[in-house]
Order: C-alpha cells, then structure tokens, then sequence
C-alpha cells in the first residue's frame, strides 16, 4: 500500500479543462489518422517519443492549424522497466489515442514551429457528434 501511495504521490495531476483552454495557444478536434512513437530504451526506462497525426476537423484556438489538413501532435511516456521498483517519478502524457479515434487536443507551439500536447492529459477522447 505505502508503494502504491509512493507511485501516485509522483504523478503529474491532471490540468483543469479551464486550465488547458487557458494554457494553450491552440485546440484542435479531428480524427488520429497515424501514431508514430520513437523508443530509447536504457537499464531502467522505456522513453517514447511520439508523434499523432491528427486530421483536424476543427480549430477552436490558434492560428495557423486548418480545417482539412494533418496537424502532428507530439507527446512523451515513459516505461519504468527497471528490475527494482520504480522510483518518484512521472510516467508522461496520459490518454494518448489510438488510429481512428476522435480526439480534442490542447497545444502549445513550441520554439521549433512544432506542437506539443499539453501536460500530462491535453488529450481529451470525445465522441465524433461533440464536435
């Protein structure tokens, strides 16, 4: 029990929806078409790298991201695959999709031009008729 607390204690919380919507600089809605994820592996971790390819049916805040075209997404988890007990520590993005799901997704730009998930949980899963 005292490890279980240990674990959830070293987890990000999740963000308030208001604090998404304010955090981010732009929120799209669309269908993931392609996840890529990249894996480096050391002793103890398994650090993804991914990438979500989404076709944007909507763009709710931001500039630049349009209706009809793929807006790549990126995030990070990481796999605790040490042999002694994980330590205090954050596993990364929670709630990343699956191809062909339905997703509202809160971003910020970032200094390379890209656009990173808001963290921990800037994937939101909705049905297609919420839109």
């Amino acid at each position: 029990m005292m490890a279980l607390t240990a674990v959830l204690q070293a987890e990000i919380i999740d963000q308030s929806p208001e604090a998404l919507r304010k955090d981010a600089t732009h929120i799209v809605t669309g269908k993931v078409a392609k996840i890529t994820e990249t894996s480096t592996k050391s002793e103890n971790t398994d650090d993804i790298n991914g990438v979500c390819e989404i076709t944007v049916t909507t763009c709710e805040k931001g500039e630049g991201i349009v209706a009809g075209k793929v807006a790549k997404v990126r995030y990070e988890k990481s796999i605790w695959i040490g042999k002694s007990p994980s330590p205090t520590r954050s596993a990364g993005h929670r709630g990343i999709p699956k191809k062909g799901d339905t997703v509202r997704v809160y971003l910020s730009k970032a200094k390379d031009g890209g656009y990173d998930v808001e963290f921990p949980n800037g994937f939101e899963q909705i049905k297609p008729e919420e839109k």
